[in-house]
């Protein structure tokens, strides 16, 4: 898999550390019960950029006071004092929380990460596992993210509405983009450009719903200092606006798996750079800013180069004859590349989805 994560450069976009214990109590709560407000919180950031993540935790006189330096800190350092002690326990699977009528002395002593960031999930946990959560569901799960420390997830939910504005605003019509988005449990590989319209069309109303969700998804891991993953544009477009722009350096990627072919927008040409900034700005104006973003440019694909390894150059205006299927060697065959063409490839038989990430 070929993906670019890159932090924004702006200071503008830079993160503001939370100074408000508030919402790891609200999320200790929420797990615990009642009793976890009575565990004393105390938010210290760190006073010098690039210094370690901490929490200290110790238990006096039956009282639970936490340190930490994020709020996902101290919920990380509550559940791991509670955890060591054998009074609570939070998994997928379930939970177990016995806390005692008084909790006995104990202390862990300051602990630092040696990581900056812990990052949490793959673009393909969208396809696979989340797309028919509601908040409850993700609301749970940012909590599990909070006690085991994560700070740095993948928040890919929402796009597709962005994506729709995107290309609306580059022209295309209703019935493109309804030939366009692939339904809901295969949207990561929309996004990756291994597919383009498979069991559309996709519900305005789901698009709608999952910005929805998106937006409290972000409001919760920003309120708990979490820096979340977000997307951006990695190259793939609508046929249909490789249709209207022959002249841009777009090439038409080989079909795989009994999928139709996608196209990709060469990041040389003048059409990328414009874009990639109409993404962001469409996407911060209805999300907010961001720091991290993810675009995945080649999943599981070869891309557009020579046999020699050079950029293969503007796409021909001729479609070239498919290749014969590479024999096993070290070194496979490279795609052929052409413009696209008015007519779209048969449509593939019902198959179960794509390839898993690798």
């Amino acid at each position: 898999m070929a993906a670019w994560l890159f932090a924004a450069a702006s200071p503008a976009l830079a993160r503001r550390r939370p100074a408000d214990p508030g919402p790891a109590r609200a999320a200790l709560t929420r797990l615990f019960g009642p009793r976890a407000r009575q565990i004393e919180l105390t938010l210290q950031p760190s006073p010098q950029a690039g210094s370690r993540p901490w929490y200290a935790a110790e238990s006096h006189g039956g009282t639970l006071s936490v340190r930490g330096d994020s709020p996902v800190a101290l919920v990380r350092g509550a559940y791991a004092a509670l955890r060591d002690a054998g009074y609570a326990h939070v998994s997928w699977e379930g939970d177990r929380i016995a806390l005692p009528a008084r909790l006995p002395d104990a202390a862990t002593g300051r602990v630092e990460s040696p990581f900056a960031h812990r990052a949490y999930l793959n673009t393909c946990a969208f396809g696979y596992t989340t797309p028919w959560w509601d908040w409850p569901r993700w609301s749970r799960e940012i909590d599990w993210m909070a006690v085991h420390g994560i700070d740095m997830p993948l928040a890919m939910e929402g796009q597709e509405y962005v994506w729709r504005a995107l290309w609306r605003e580059a022209g295309l019509t209703e019935p493109e983009l309804a030939d366009y988005f692939s339904g809901p449990a295969f949207t990561p590989w929309q996004r990756m450009g291994n597919l383009e319209g498979y069991r559309a069309p996709l519900a305005a109303a789901w698009i709608d719903k999952k910005r929805d969700l998106q937006r409290l998804i972000l409001t919760r891991m920003r309120e708990l200092g979490m820096s979340p993953i977000l997307p951006a544009f990695g190259g793939y477009v609508p046929k249909a606006f490789a249709l209207k722009h022959p002249k841009a350096r777009i090439y038409r990627m080989r079909a795989g798996a009994g999928f139709h072919e996608t196209y990709w927008l060469d990041p040389g040409d003048a059409l990328f750079a414009h874009l990639a900034g109409r993404f962001l700005a469409l996407y911060t104006g209805t999300y907010g800013a961001g720091t991290h973003y993810l675009a995945d440019s080649f999943n599981e694909m070869t891309p557009p180069i020579a046999d020699d390894g050079s950029d293969a150059g503007a796409p021909s205006t001729t479609p070239r004859p498919p290749r014969p299927p590479p024999r096993p060697s070290i070194r496979s065959s490279r795609p052929s590349v052409s413009r696209p063409t008015a007519r779209r490839s048969t449509t593939p038989s019902p198959r179960p989805g794509p390839t898993p990430c690798g």
